[in-house]
């Protein structure tokens, strides 16, 4: 892993040494790549659970998977920026509206899919988080 040791984030201010989360995620530069690795090959395993699904017409089973799988993928990225980091950019002020608005709609449709179990709503959710997912 020479090309990762080598490379330098504290010119750009990219990893987060010293956070809130750095008593509780002491990692080494290739544990970080490897937490992002893992959860981001396991968030795009579960996007495709998530179509299989739909292709199924299981629309809220699509919509949970989708979301977790989601979640899962946003996550592993902080393993390479770290969270504390990851949590400061995402309420800076450029970022804050459409932070809260991934947030608001991720928890929205898993909202819609465990409790009402609407299909359609699901859906459009699912379609407004993509979007939300893209502008952030």
């Amino acid at each position: 892993m020479k090309l990762w040791d080598s490379l330098e984030f504290s010119d750009q201010g990219t990893m987060d040494d010293k956070s809130f989360f750095d008593g509780f995620f002491k990692l080494s530069k290739t544990q970080r790549l490897y937490g992002f690795g893992i959860c981001f090959a396991a968030g795009f395993a579960i996007s495709i659970i998530s179509t299989i699904a739909l292709i199924r017409g299981d629309v809220v089973l699509f919509a949970i998977f989708y979301t977790i799988g989601n979640i899962i993928s946003f996550l592993s990225t902080g393993f390479l920026v770290g969270f504390g980091k990851q949590f400061k950019t995402m309420f800076a002020p450029v970022r804050w509206i459409a932070s809260a608005i991934v947030l608001v709609v991720i928890a929205l449709t898993l909202v819609v899919a465990f409790w009402l179990k609407s299909g359609i709503l699901c859906l459009i959710l699912c379609i407004i988080q993509f979007m939300a997912l893209f502008w952030y």
